[in-house]
Protein backbone atom coordinates (compact mmCIF):
# COMPACT_ATOMS: atom_id res chain seq x y z
CA UNK A 1 0.00 0.00 0.00
CA UNK A 2 2.65 2.32 0.43
CA UNK A 3 4.68 1.80 -2.70
CA UNK A 4 1.24 2.13 -4.42
CA UNK A 5 0.75 5.45 -2.64
CA UNK A 6 4.27 6.85 -3.41
CA UNK A 7 3.66 6.25 -7.07
CA UNK A 8 0.09 7.71 -6.90
CA UNK A 9 1.45 11.66 -7.48
CA UNK A 10 3.49 10.86 -10.14
CA UNK A 11 0.88 9.20 -12.03
CA UNK A 12 -1.35 11.52 -11.61
CA UNK A 13 1.56 14.21 -12.58
CA UNK A 14 1.97 12.62 -16.03
CA UNK A 15 -1.46 12.57 -16.65
CA UNK A 16 -1.90 15.86 -16.37
CA UNK A 17 0.96 16.50 -18.56
CA UNK A 18 -0.71 13.74 -21.18
CA UNK A 19 -3.66 16.07 -20.92
CA UNK A 20 -1.84 19.23 -21.22
CA UNK A 21 -0.19 17.86 -24.43
CA UNK A 22 -3.12 16.94 -26.25
CA UNK A 23 -4.68 20.29 -25.27
CA UNK A 24 -1.73 21.63 -27.57
CA UNK A 25 -2.18 19.27 -30.10
CA UNK A 26 -6.08 20.25 -30.46
CA UNK A 27 -5.05 23.83 -30.83
CA UNK A 28 -3.18 23.36 -33.86
CA UNK A 29 -5.42 20.89 -35.48
CA UNK A 30 -7.06 23.37 -36.73
CA UNK A 31 -3.99 24.94 -38.52
CA UNK A 32 -3.37 21.67 -39.46
CA UNK A 33 -6.38 20.98 -41.44
CA UNK A 34 -6.12 24.67 -42.76
CA UNK A 35 -2.60 24.15 -44.10
CA UNK A 36 -3.69 20.49 -45.64
CA UNK A 37 -6.65 22.49 -47.51
CA UNK A 38 -4.45 25.45 -49.27
CA UNK A 39 -2.48 22.49 -50.18
CA UNK A 40 -4.78 20.30 -51.67
CA UNK A 41 -6.60 23.54 -53.75
CA UNK A 42 -2.86 24.37 -54.48
CA UNK A 43 -2.72 20.99 -56.55
CA UNK A 44 -6.28 21.71 -58.19
CA UNK A 45 -6.17 20.77 -62.15
CA UNK A 46 -9.51 22.28 -62.31
CA UNK A 47 -12.76 23.67 -60.78
CA UNK A 48 -16.12 24.25 -61.56
CA UNK A 49 -19.08 25.64 -59.20
CA UNK A 50 -22.12 28.09 -59.28
CA UNK A 51 -21.79 31.02 -55.94
CA UNK A 52 -24.28 33.70 -55.06
CA UNK A 53 -22.08 37.02 -55.02
CA UNK A 54 -23.07 39.83 -52.71
CA UNK A 55 -21.01 42.90 -53.52
CA UNK A 56 -21.61 46.02 -50.84
CA UNK A 57 -20.77 49.19 -51.60
CA UNK A 58 -22.53 50.26 -47.89
CA UNK A 59 -25.36 52.98 -49.42
CA UNK A 60 -26.24 49.85 -52.19
CA UNK A 61 -25.16 46.39 -52.82
CA UNK A 62 -25.03 44.22 -56.46
CA UNK A 63 -25.94 40.62 -55.85
CA UNK A 64 -25.79 38.02 -59.04
CA UNK A 65 -25.21 34.29 -59.04
CA UNK A 66 -21.95 33.12 -61.02
CA UNK A 67 -21.12 30.44 -62.82
CA UNK A 68 -17.31 29.74 -63.03
CA UNK A 69 -15.28 26.86 -64.60
CA UNK A 70 -11.15 26.78 -64.63
CA UNK A 71 -8.48 24.30 -65.90
CA UNK A 72 -5.05 25.18 -65.01
CA UNK A 73 -3.98 24.85 -68.77
CA UNK A 74 -6.43 27.16 -70.98
CA UNK A 75 -7.65 28.89 -67.92
CA UNK A 76 -11.26 30.30 -67.09
CA UNK A 77 -14.29 31.81 -66.98
CA UNK A 78 -16.92 33.87 -64.84
CA UNK A 79 -20.94 34.23 -66.57
CA UNK A 80 -23.33 35.32 -64.90
CA UNK A 81 -26.65 33.70 -64.71
CA UNK A 82 -28.66 35.97 -62.51
CA UNK A 83 -29.99 38.52 -62.85
CA UNK A 84 -32.20 38.76 -66.13
CA UNK A 85 -30.23 42.11 -66.90
CA UNK A 86 -27.06 41.24 -67.01
CA UNK A 87 -27.06 37.43 -67.29
CA UNK A 88 -24.18 36.27 -69.82
CA UNK A 89 -21.73 39.05 -69.33
CA UNK A 90 -18.70 36.85 -69.25
CA UNK A 91 -14.69 37.43 -68.04
CA UNK A 92 -12.19 35.08 -68.89
CA UNK A 93 -8.75 34.89 -67.00
CA UNK A 94 -5.85 32.81 -67.97
CA UNK A 95 -4.04 30.49 -65.64
CA UNK A 96 -1.89 32.18 -63.76
CA UNK A 97 -2.67 35.99 -64.25
CA UNK A 98 -5.17 38.08 -62.52
CA UNK A 99 -6.41 40.47 -65.20
CA UNK A 100 -9.86 39.69 -66.39
CA UNK A 101 -11.45 40.34 -70.71
CA UNK A 102 -14.78 40.54 -70.69
CA UNK A 103 -17.10 39.33 -74.22
CA UNK A 104 -19.45 41.91 -75.19
CA UNK A 105 -19.39 44.03 -72.64
CA UNK A 106 -18.48 44.08 -69.05
CA UNK A 107 -20.21 44.70 -65.52
CA UNK A 108 -19.34 48.44 -64.64
CA UNK A 109 -20.67 49.08 -61.17
CA UNK A 110 -16.99 50.19 -59.40
CA UNK A 111 -14.50 49.02 -57.11
CA UNK A 112 -14.58 47.38 -53.89
CA UNK A 113 -11.38 48.53 -53.13
CA UNK A 114 -8.75 50.97 -53.05
CA UNK A 115 -6.92 48.46 -54.79
CA UNK A 116 -9.15 48.42 -57.70
CA UNK A 117 -10.97 44.81 -57.50
CA UNK A 118 -14.19 44.93 -58.86
CA UNK A 119 -17.22 42.44 -58.44
CA UNK A 120 -15.83 39.90 -61.03
CA UNK A 121 -12.77 40.05 -59.22
CA UNK A 122 -13.92 38.55 -56.12
CA UNK A 123 -14.05 35.03 -56.66
CA UNK A 124 -10.13 34.73 -58.12
CA UNK A 125 -9.60 37.21 -55.26
CA UNK A 126 -10.97 34.97 -52.68
CA UNK A 127 -9.19 31.72 -54.68
CA UNK A 128 -5.54 33.69 -54.51
CA UNK A 129 -6.11 33.65 -50.65
CA UNK A 130 -7.36 30.11 -50.68
CA UNK A 131 -4.26 28.53 -52.69
CA UNK A 132 -1.04 30.84 -51.62
CA UNK A 133 -2.50 33.42 -48.80
CA UNK A 134 -0.82 34.01 -45.21
CA UNK A 135 -3.13 31.67 -42.58
CA UNK A 136 -3.43 34.43 -40.17
CA UNK A 137 -6.29 32.87 -38.09
CA UNK A 138 -8.44 29.82 -37.48
CA UNK A 139 -11.77 28.83 -35.43
CA UNK A 140 -13.07 25.49 -35.93
CA UNK A 141 -16.94 24.24 -34.72
CA UNK A 142 -16.69 20.59 -33.90
CA UNK A 143 -20.71 20.63 -33.85
CA UNK A 144 -21.20 22.64 -37.21
CA UNK A 145 -18.58 20.56 -39.05
CA UNK A 146 -16.87 23.73 -39.47
CA UNK A 147 -13.03 25.70 -40.07
CA UNK A 148 -12.96 29.38 -40.52
CA UNK A 149 -10.16 30.43 -41.62
CA UNK A 150 -8.77 34.06 -42.30
CA UNK A 151 -6.41 34.99 -44.68
CA UNK A 152 -4.25 38.51 -44.03
CA UNK A 153 -0.53 39.38 -45.27
CA UNK A 154 2.14 38.46 -42.46
CA UNK A 155 2.46 41.03 -40.76
CA UNK A 156 -0.51 43.12 -41.47
CA UNK A 157 -2.87 44.16 -38.42
CA UNK A 158 -5.86 43.32 -38.05
CA UNK A 159 -8.88 45.99 -39.34
CA UNK A 160 -6.36 47.05 -42.51
CA UNK A 161 -6.07 46.68 -46.27
CA UNK A 162 -7.10 43.16 -47.27
CA UNK A 163 -8.15 40.09 -45.62
CA UNK A 164 -10.28 37.12 -46.38
CA UNK A 165 -12.52 34.73 -44.32
CA UNK A 166 -13.57 31.13 -46.07
CA UNK A 167 -15.51 28.50 -44.16
CA UNK A 168 -14.49 25.13 -45.09
CA UNK A 169 -16.07 22.15 -44.66
CA UNK A 170 -14.30 20.31 -42.11
CA UNK A 171 -14.61 16.37 -43.69
CA UNK A 172 -15.19 17.48 -47.77
CA UNK A 173 -12.69 20.28 -47.35
CA UNK A 174 -15.11 22.32 -49.58
CA UNK A 175 -15.51 25.96 -49.22
CA UNK A 176 -18.78 27.21 -47.87
CA UNK A 177 -18.49 30.88 -47.89
CA UNK A 178 -16.45 33.63 -47.92
CA UNK A 179 -15.82 37.30 -47.40
CA UNK A 180 -13.60 40.26 -48.27
CA UNK A 181 -12.97 43.02 -46.46
CA UNK A 182 -11.01 46.12 -46.78
CA UNK A 183 -9.69 48.20 -43.76
CA UNK A 184 -12.05 45.78 -41.38
CA UNK A 185 -15.50 46.70 -43.54
CA UNK A 186 -17.04 43.75 -45.59
CA UNK A 187 -17.10 44.95 -49.63
CA UNK A 188 -17.98 41.31 -50.73
CA UNK A 189 -19.78 38.03 -49.57
CA UNK A 190 -19.70 34.62 -51.35
CA UNK A 191 -22.20 31.88 -51.02
CA UNK A 192 -20.90 28.26 -52.59
CA UNK A 193 -23.74 27.00 -54.29
CA UNK A 194 -22.42 23.80 -56.45
CA UNK A 195 -18.60 23.36 -56.01
CA UNK A 196 -16.60 20.50 -57.74
CA UNK A 197 -12.73 20.44 -57.77
CA UNK A 198 -10.72 17.95 -59.58
CA UNK A 199 -6.89 16.95 -58.29
CA UNK A 200 -4.00 14.89 -59.80
CA UNK A 201 -5.02 11.72 -60.33
CA UNK A 202 -8.55 12.04 -60.17
CA UNK A 203 -11.38 11.45 -62.38
CA UNK A 204 -13.78 14.28 -63.34
CA UNK A 205 -16.60 14.99 -60.99
CA UNK A 206 -14.05 13.79 -58.05
CA UNK A 207 -14.16 16.48 -55.26
CA UNK A 208 -11.73 17.74 -52.60
CA UNK A 209 -12.07 15.57 -49.26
Amino acid sequence: MKRRGRWFPLMMSLLLLAGCAAGEQGKQSGEDLALTIQKEFGQMTACTGRFALTADYGERAFECVLDAAYDQVTGGALTIVEPELVRGVTAKFSAGETTLSYDGFSLEVGPLTDEGISPMETLPALWRQITEGYIAAVASSEKDKTLTVTYRPDGQSPGTGLEAEVIFDTETHKPLSGELFWDGSRVAAVGVLEFEVMLPGQEEGSSVG
